[in-house]
């Protein structure tokens, strides 16, 4: 697949911007691809679902097909929710869809419905109720680094994140109409490696990269991981 007719929509994770992503992002550039990664309106909002995430991402991915191009979402996380449901708009648009330690949720659940209707251990509510708080970000997150003035900027950057997100269900199952790849996380302490290959197991994605590095591999792994996006796109896993 050329970078010359295909543009990376980046679906951020839950919680983060993009600009905990910025060496990834960089790292797809220089390979050659049009990026774009928009921020998520549900990071530091009361959002009640997750409408305007999956809105927002429509918007990018219409914005790249009217220019003439294809579309591979690469999704982080809880990216792979709301990526997944914004590709049923664009299924002929949408030429790939890359997991990197993303949920793959069955059609009509939702991530709390795949928890079993329990937040996780890691997850605080806001005093209003709204919001959740990630806590013990360090070893959830960023297990994979030690600098502390880099963890440092890491945890300060986070926002809340919208419970509502959380609640919010899926209408298909993305992953059987449009080719998929996973790239799963070893080192991974938000969704750990059995969570992880039961939903490539559910969801019977195939093409599978294995990185050893936790829930950010990009941290550590840089080179790595902008290889393995680049491969999945291509088909090349």
């Amino acid at each position: 697949m050329s970078p010359n007719n295909t543009t990376i929509i980046f679906v951020h994770g839950a919680w983060h911007t993009p600009w905990h992503y910025t060496s990834l992002l960089t790292g797809l550039k220089d390979a050659g691809y049009p990026v774009v990664c928009p921020q998520l309106p549900s990071v530091s909002s009361s959002d009640a679902d997750f409408s305007r995430d999956v809105d927002l991402i429509r918007h990018e991915i219409k914005t790249a097909v009217d220019s003439g191009q294809k579309v591979a979402l690469v999704m982080h996380s809880y990216g792979g929710i709301a990526g997944g449901e914004a590709a049923a708009s664009f299924k002929a648009d949408v030429v790939k869809l890359v997991y990197l330690a993303a949920f793959a949720v069955p059609g009509g659940k939702s991530l709390m419905d795949m928890l079993g209707g329990n937040p996780l251990p890691w997850w605080r509510s806001t005093e209003d109720g709204a919001g959740w708080v990630a806590i013990d970000e360090e070893r959830i997150f960023y297990n994979d680094t030690t600098d502390e003035e880099e963890l440092r900027g890491l945890k300060e950057r986070l926002g809340t994140q919208a419970q509502g997100v959380m609640r919010s269900k899926t209408t298909w199952e993305p992953y059987r109409e449009i080719s998929s790849a996973y790239l799963l996380c070893e080192r991974d302490e938000a969704i750990p490696v059995p969570a992880q290959e039961g939903m490539i197991s559910a969801a019977g994605i195939k093409e599978v990269r294995r990185i050893e590095a936790g829930h950010s591999p990009w941290l550590a792994k840089g080179e790595e991981t902008v290889k393995a996006v680049v491969d999945a796109i291509g088909g090349r896993l």
